[in-house]
């Protein structure tokens, strides 16, 4: 019955790097129906040593589709819809419908933000991740029984807090724990 529950979830996984790499395999190989990949970006190199859905072969290729192929193969039987677009305000928000479970794999402040008010607005989970260095947090939103991450973390940081941040790395296993717990968290939530 819990496979059969899997079989019929969808979930979207808002980044195709770290950490959408480790929540998205473990999600297509629980058996998830239908996995939804939202990213912008190409493979690069400096990817490789923590975004494990891609390799050296996919370099310069549109994140999505790599993973779209990656999964496909994984898994058969899951449904993977790619959208090579950036989440930002003013979207069409209409492709966010189908997905109950919204998993926040991103790297920047505006767009968590942005997730969250999507989640609140029509009444989603939201699963958020987040890296840095050595470190990771991890929290389930639910708005219709709890606070949301807008609750918790009032104020979106200002610029010159983001790029103190930017360029300092993350170890490559810290994605991988994140993103894999992220996938924990989406399958609990689909079982009930």
């Amino acid at each position: 019955s819990g496979q059969l529950k899997l079989k019929n979830a969808s979930v979207l996984i808002v980044g195709a790097g770290g950490l959408g790499s480790a929540s998205s395999l473990y999600l297509a190989a629980a058996g998830v129906g239908t996995i939804g990949i939202m990213d912008s970006d190409s493979v690069e190199l400096s990817n490789l040593q923590r975004q494990i859905i891609h390799d050296t072969p996919s370099l310069g290729q549109l994140k999505v589709e790599v993973a779209e192929k990656r999964l496909s193969t994984l898994n058969p039987n899951v449904c993977v819809k790619s959208y090579p677009i950036r989440a930002i305000r003013g979207m069409d928000l209409t492709l966010f419908e189908e997905f109950p479970i919204i998993v926040d794999a991103t790297d920047n402040f505006g767009t968590r933000y942005f997730l969250n008010d999507i989640c609140v607005k029509m009444r989603k989970t939201f699963i958020y991740g987040s890296i840095y260095q050595f470190f990771g947090q991890l929290s389930v939103f639910d708005a219709v029984k709890g606070p949301c991450f807008h609750c918790v973390f009032r104020s979106e940081p200002s610029s010159e807090f983001a790029l103190s941040n930017q360029g300092l790395g993350v170890v490559s296993a810290v994605p991988g724990i994140i993103g894999s717990m992220q996938a924990l968290e989406a399958i609990k939530l689909i079982l009930g």
